[in-house]
This record gives structure tokens, C-alpha cells and sequence, in this order.
């Protein structure tokens, strides 16, 4: 079961406008990740976040500790993997610091020659880069839940549905 929602801003500047047509065509969509990330468990939901180029690098910086406590308080109990997925230019303006607590702390995979960001196109969009994919790597919420409380709830309730049919 798929869920549609209304999203809201989930960047420090304005976000593009969202539409119920995009969401349908979204939801559902099989994502292939980079080979990197086929090595973990296909049996597990997983959380994808994607950074692309134009994404404020400070941002992301100030999010990393809501990210942190969403994953401690709620994804590592249930073994789902947070993944963030960043353009190649993400590394170039970003403090190796970052990255290696990046690194630590989640699943960072750089999107070498940004084919991940060119395969969806809805990536360009701000509201649809963070989502939550089922076991069969198909997007099954569409949201960040560090931007938005209902979010994660949505994401709780999608797991548990979900794992309950």
C-alpha cells in the first residue's frame, strides 16, 4: 500500500510547488541503487535522502543531529539504513570532517557522475529527495522525517502496515 501525502518545505529556501499527479507517479516507482548499497540485506526497508548540487551544504550540516536522533530513537531498533546519496559536488564543498562523521554515522554514497540524481527526475524537487523505500526497493512515503514530526509518523505507520499485510 502506497501512501500520498501533501509535503511540506524541507530546504532552507523555497521549495517548488508539489502536486498529488507527481506523487502518484512517484509512489511505487522502483528505485535501483548503486551497486554499493546492494550488499545490505534485501529483505529490510530503507530510508534514501539524496543531496544534489544545489542543495545548501550548511543545510544538511544543521540537519545531521536531527537525523541522528531519528535514527537512534526510531530506524537503528528496526535496522532500517539511513542513505544519504550525494552529488559529486556535495564532496567538493563540504569539510572532510563532515564527511567522515557522515560516513560513521550513516550510509553516504557519492552518486559518481550523478546518475542516480539523472535516473530521477523528480529528484530536482526539494520536497521528493528524502523517501522511504519497502523491501522490494519501491517508494513507499515520500518526506523527511527530520523536517516534520507527522512525517516520521508517517513513515512508522507505512513500516508497520506494511509488515502487518
Amino acid at each position: 500500500m502506497y501512501f500520498v501525502i501533501m509535503l511540506c518545505a524541507t530546504s532552507c529556501g523555497k521549495s517548488p510547488e508539489i502536486s498529488h499527479r507527481d506523487l502518484k507517479n512517484i509512489l511505487g516507482t522502483e528505485v535501483i541503487l548503486p551497486f554499493s548499497i546492494n550488499n545490505m540485506a534485501d529483505d529490510t526497508y530503507k530510508v534514501i535522502s539524496y543531496i544534489d548540487s544545489t542543495e545548501c551544504v550548511q543545510c544538511v550540516l544543521n540537519n545531521l543531529h536531527l537525523w541522528r536522533n531519528v535514527k537512534e530513537e526510531y530506524f537503528s531498533l528496526r535496522n532500517i539504513p539511513i542513505i544519504f546519496i550525494a552529488s559529486p559536488k556535495f564532496f567538493d564543498n563540504i569539510d572532510p570532517i563532515y564527511i567522515n562523521y557522515m560516513q560513521k554515522t550513516f550510509v553516504l554514497i557519492k552518486d559518481v557522475d550523478n546518475k542516480f540524481g539523472q535516473r530521477y527526475h523528480f529528484l530536482h524537487n526539494g520536497n521528493y529527495r528524502t523517501f522511504l523505500l519497502d523491501c522490494n526497493d519501491r517508494i513507499l512515503f515520500v518526506g523527511s522525517p527530520v523536517q516534520n514530526k507527522k512525517f516520521l509518523e508517517g513513515y512508522k505507520f507505512a513500516i508497520s502496515k506494511t509488515t502487518i499485510e
